[in-house]
């Protein structure tokens, strides 16, 4: 089981950094509770997603880590660069050290991972299932830097999706189900979502409050994560948890 911490330093926008706490991993999300939005305000909903994902296009992170697997608790430093739709480099340092412990490498087709403290490399094509192994989420390069932005990554015209915009009927607070073609449903709540006006078009970014990423296909995967923002729109910490591990 392993729960993990992610506070993010966002270089590029010279934010402070953030303190670290030790904390259970979320709750499982009510998407029960929720039902569909009129279609016109699901088209709306879509669309903004789509124009906020398409605006991150490349970003220099400084991430500062703790994860904890059963008793055993880790602290590392990780500096994330990544170009979309598919170039993507992290370096793992020891917490006090300014040592390199590890390097993932994204370009394209094909994933590289290097263990210093081992001295292998492995190489494979990337898929979710790799992704998961070298960086302990279940997405895709693409996926993964939306969401180190905050954003819900949304598949391109070409590839198979469907899409549900959700509203609570009590709070009026927006969510969204999109399932993908390999059998992931990602479950997301936004910021700010009980005041989004999705009578006219979403100029502002869609931020996700939570997420939670399941697969009809492997029952095991129960993945969430839940993010705060300070002023900018970008994460200042993301938690998240992924008990199969």
């Amino acid at each position: 089981m392993r729960r993990a911490h992610l506070s993010l330093l966002l270089l590029l926008l010279q934010l402070a950094g953030c303190s670290l706490f030790a904390a259970r991993g979320p709750d499982r999300l009510p998407r029960d509770i929720f039902i569909p939005l009129e279609p016109t305000k699901q088209q709306v909903l879509l669309e903004g997603l789509q124009r906020s994902d398409s605006e991150l296009q490349s970003m220099r992170l400084l991430l500062e880590s703790t994860i904890r697997k059963g008793v055993t608790r880790q602290k590392g430093r990780q500096v994330v660069v990544f170009q979309r739709p598919d170039r993507l480099r992290a370096e793992f340092f020891a917490t006090g050290l300014n040592k390199l412990m590890a390097l993932v490498s994204v370009s394209g087709d094909a994933v590289g991972l290097l263990d210093t403290d081992s001295q292998t490399f492995y190489r494979g094509s990337v898929s979710v299932e790799t992704m998961e192994q070298v960086a302990s989420v279940p997405f895709l390069p693409d996926e993964l830097m939306a969401w180190f932005a905050g954003r819900l990554r949304i598949p391109k015209a070409d590839e198979p999706f469907s899409f549900k915009g959700l509203i609570h009927p009590e709070s009026g607070q927006i969510a969204a189900q999109l399932h993908l073609a390999d059998g992931r449903t990602m479950f997301a709540i936004f910021q700010r979502g009980s005041k989004l006006d999705l009578s006219q078009p979403v100029t502002e970014p869609l931020l996700l409050s939570s997420l939670e990423v399941t697969n009809e296909f492997d029952k095991s995967l129960q993945f969430s994560a839940t993010f705060t923002y300070g002023e900018a729109a970008f994460p200042e910490r993301i938690s998240f948890f992924l008990p199969r591990r």
